[in-house]
C-alpha cells in the first residue's frame, strides 16, 4: 500500500514522544493525525435516521436540501414513512437468514420491507404498531444534524455485511467474518448473531457458498467444521457462567493486530477497544480467539488495566483520561473503538430509554475540547441497518464481490453472499476535515456508489501505514488496475495551514448519560 503521505497528498508529518519505563521514544506519523477514534452505534439506516429532514435546507451550496445531500427518501411518498422515536419499543428483524428461515435481510430483499418480523424490548406488547417504514423525528436527532452540518459525512455507505450486530462488529475490525481458507471457521462464514443450537449441534454441508453462522466458543479445541456445537460451552470471565459467542481466528488477523507496535511499548498505546461489557456481541475483540485469550488471562491475573480491551460502561474513564490520569489511568491509543451501552446505542426496543445522541455529543465534546483535538479524527457509524426501511437497494448489483472469500475458492466459487447490505450513516469529525457540511459521494469507475463501512479500515490503514487485511477493506473504489483508491481521502485536507477549531456540540450535558446495569 502507498504511504499515507502519498494517499492523502500530505507533506505534513507529525511527531510524538512516548515515555515507557523511563525511556523516551520519538514516534513519527505520516500525517497530522496520530489518533483515530471509531464510535460504533446501532441499527439505523440513512433514511430511518434522517428522512425527517427531507425538504429542509442544507448549509452547503452544492446540496441545497438534505435530500440532495444524503439521498433521502420523501416520508410522504409511497410507501409512507411513520415518525417513530428512537426509544420506540419495537425491534425489526435484522437477522440474515440461513437454511432454516429467510430472516430479516432475506425477507426484505426478496419480498420487500413489511415482510420482516418484530420483537419488543420487554415482555410487554409493542408500544406502537410495528412497522419498518419509519423515521426518527428530527427533534431527537439534532446532535447528529449538528455533526453533519459542522463536519463531513458520507452518502451511500453500505453495511459491509447483511446481517446483525455480531457479524457487523467483526467486519469493522477484520473486514470479514471467516470463511476464507485458513480462518478458523473455513469453509463457513459467520452470518448471524450467536445462538445455542439444538442438543447435538447442527450439521452444515461443506459448501463455501453457504451464508450461515458458525457456532462455537473461544474455549474449544478440535473443531469439526461440519458439526459446530455451542451448547454447553461457557465463558468463565470474572467467575460468571455466561454463554460465549462464536470465536474466530482470521488468516489476515485484525486491524487491531496490525497496528500493534513492535518497539516494546504496551499494546494499549496502539489500540484500545472500549466496551460496556466483556460479554456483549458488540465487544468484537472477545469474538477473536487470541484477543479473547489475552483478555481472559488478564482477568485471571488481575492485569486488565494494561489490556487494550477495556470494560468502560459509558466511556467515562476514557473521557477522564483525555484530561489526565483518570480513575483508571490509561494512555490514549493510536486507534480506539468505542461501543456504547444499550441505552446509549440508538438500538430500538430499549423500553423507553434512548440517550444515543446525547452520549455521542458528550463524547465528541470530550475529545474535541481536550489537548488531543489537533491530532485526532473521530469516525461515527452505525453497525447495521436494524431492519429499518431504506429506499436504496441493498447489495448494489454493480458490486462484483471481488473479495478474498470468493477469490480463494477459485474462479468458479459463488461470491460471498454475506456482504454489502443496506446503507448506514458515516460521519467524520477532524481538525483536518475538508469543510463544514461536506458530503462525500464517491463513485466507482463505472459511476455507481461503491463504498462500504470497510472504508473506515482503509482510512486507518492509510493513516498508520498498515497493510490491507485483504478483505472487504481492500475493495473500495478500485481503479482500472484493480487497486483501491478510497481511504475516505476526499473527506480530509492535511495541507491546511491551521487545523480547524473544534465546534462544540450544543444541547448535551457535561457528563455522560447513565447506563442501566
Amino acid at each position: 500500500m502507498p504511504k499515507a503521505s502519498t494517499i492523502f497528498g500530505s507533506s505534513h508529518r507529525s511527531y510524538a514522544m512516548r515515555n515507557y519505563r523511563g525511556v523516551k521514544r520519538l514516534v513519527t506519523f505520516e500525517t497530522p493525525i496520530q489518533h483515530v477514534v471509531v464510535i460504533v452505534m446501532e441499527n439505523r439506516t440513512v433514511d430511518n435516521l434522517f428522512a425527517g429532514y427531507y425538504g429542509q435546507s442544507f448549509p452547503n451550496p452544492a446540496y441545497p436540501t438534505w435530500q440532495q445531500a444524503l439521498n433521502l427518501y420523501n416520508p410522504a411518498a409511497t410507501p409512507t414513512l411513520t415518525p417513530m422515536p428512537l426509544e420506540a419499543n419495537i425491534d425489526p428483524d435484522h437477522s440474515h437468514g440461513g437454511l432454516e428461515s429467510q430472516g430479516g435481510f432475506k425477507n426484505e430483499v426478496s419480498q420487500g420491507f413489511g415482510s420482516e418480523r418484530f420483537g419488543c424490548g420487554s415482555a410487554d406488547s409493542c408500544s406502537q404498531t410495528p412497522t419498518a417504514f419509519a423515521y426518527v423525528p428530527p427533534s431527537e436527532t439534532g446532535v447528529y444534524a449538528q455533526l453533519i452540518t459542522n463536519w463531513a459525512s458520507a452518502n451511500n455507505v453500505y453495511q459491509s455485511n447483511q446481517g446483525p450486530s455480531f457479524v457487523s462488529h467483526q467486519y469493522l475490525i477484520a473486514a470479514q467474518s471467516g470463511g476464507i481458507p485458513n480462518s478458523l471457521s473455513a469453509p463457513l462464514a459467520e452470518a448471524e448473531n450467536p445462538s445455542t443450537p439444538p442438543p447435538g449441534g447442527i450439521t452444515y454441508p461443506e459448501d463455501p457458498a453457504q451464508d450461515i453462522a458458525r457456532s462455537g466458543g473461544c474455549n474449544i479445541a478440535g473443531i469439526n467444521d461440519q458439526t459446530l456445537n455451542m451448547s454447553g460451552r461457557y465463558s468463565q470471565l470474572e467467575g460468571k457462567n455466561k454463554s460465549i459467542f462464536p470465536c474466530e481466528e482470521y488468516a489476515s488477523n485484525t486491524i487491531l493486530d496490525e497496528i500493534t507496535n513492535v518497539e516494546g511499548i504496551p499494546t494499549y498505546y496502539d489500540w484500545q477497544y472500549i466496551a460496556a461489557s466483556e460479554g456483549s456481541i458488540w465487544s468484537a475483540p472477545i469474538g477473536v480467539n487470541h484477543l479473547y485469550t489475552a483478555y481472559n488471562n488478564a482477568v485471571a491475573n488481575g492485569t486488565t488495566a494494561t489490556q487494550p480491551f477495556a470494560v468502560d460502561v459509558n466511556a467515562a474513564n476514557f473521557a477522564a483520561n483525555l484530561y489526565g490520569p483518570g480513575p483508571t489511568p490509561r494512555p490514549i491509543a493510536n486507534l480506539t473503538y468505542i461501543t456504547p451501552c444499550l441505552q446509549n446505542s440508538d438500538h430500538p426496543g430499549t423500553s423507553g430509554v434512548e440517550n444515543g445522541p446525547a452520549w455521542v455529543g458528550w463524547l465528541v465534546n470530550a475529545i474535541g475540547e481536550s489537548a488531543y483535538w489537533k491530532t485526532t479524527t473521530i469516525l461515527i457509524t452505525w453497525d447495521d441497518w436494524g431492519g429499518w426501511f431504506d429506499h436504496m437497494p441493498a447489495n448494489p448489483p454493480q458490486f462484483p464481490y471481488p473479495n478474498a472469500y470468493s477469490i480463494a475458492y477459485g474462479p468458479n466459487a459463488v461470491p460471498d453472499s454475506n456482504e454489502w447490505g443496506f446503507r448506514v450513516p458515516l460521519i467524520a469529525i477532524s481538525p483536518y476535515g475538508v469543510g463544514a457540511a461536506y458530503v462525500s459521494q464517491p463513485t466507482s469507475p463505472n459511476g455507481v456508489p461503491y463504498r462500504s463501512q470497510a472504508a473506515i479500515m482503509q482510512y486507518v490503514e492509510a493513516t498508520f501505514n498498515l497493510p490491507s487485511l485483504n478483505g472487504d477493506d481492500f475493495y473500495q473504489n478500485l481503479n482500472s488496475k484493480g487497486e483501491p483508491t478510497d481511504f475516505l481521502k476526499d473527506m480530509f485536507n492535511y495541507n491546511l495551514a491551521t487545523p480547524r477549531p473544534f465546534v462544540p456540540v450544543t444541547g448535551v450535558g457535561s457528563t455522560p448519560p447513565p447506563c442501566q446495569q
